[in-house]
């Protein structure tokens, strides 16, 4: 598989939060049925609600990664520690408030600098390792929680 260029992972940060509000947006919070669809889980053991939490707070995580990557050199990063949890309207607000910053955040990136590394969790990576592994994270995490609306369990 080819690398993921900025202007790729740009444009599919940007349509984050449009595929999310899709897909979960449109939920009834009326309907009694909605709050299990939202916790029950899916063949890979999440649920839409926790999809969409770590969805959120992988976004929020890449974002400051990538900053202090761009601004340090060759930090050491810590874990991701991101926030999990909440209702689905504030993980919605969070992907909506995250997505676009990290985009802009992508796109801005000189093409030298997505060579350069930190060290994350006993490895080396670069931005342009990170940006993609943030949008693929994310792109999972809303195919688990179609996953997990649609099971029967």
């Amino acid at each position: 598989m080819a690398p993921l260029s900025p202007a790729d992972a740009a444009v599919a940060l940007r349509t984050f939060p449009r595929r999310w509000r899709a897909l979960l947006g449109g939920l009834d919070p009326d309907d009694p049925d909605t709050e299990a669809r939202l916790h029950r889980f899916g063949p890979d053991g999440r649920s839409a609600l926790t999809a969409a939490s770590e969805a959120a707070g992988i976004l929020e995580v890449a974002r400051a990664q990538v900053v202090r990557v761009l601004h340090s050199e060759r930090p050491s990063l810590p874990p991701d520690e991101a926030t999990v949890g909440g209702t689905l309207e504030e993980a919605l607000d969070r992907i909506e408030a995250a997505a676009p910053v990290l985009a802009t955040t992508v796109a801005g990136i000189a093409a030298g600098d997505l060579d350069r590394t930190a060290e994350l969790g006993g490895r080396t990576v670069d931005v342009r390792t990170m940006v993609a592994d943030a949008v693929q994270q994310v792109a999972d995490r809303l195919r688990s929680a179609d996953r997990a609306l649609h099971s029967r369990s």
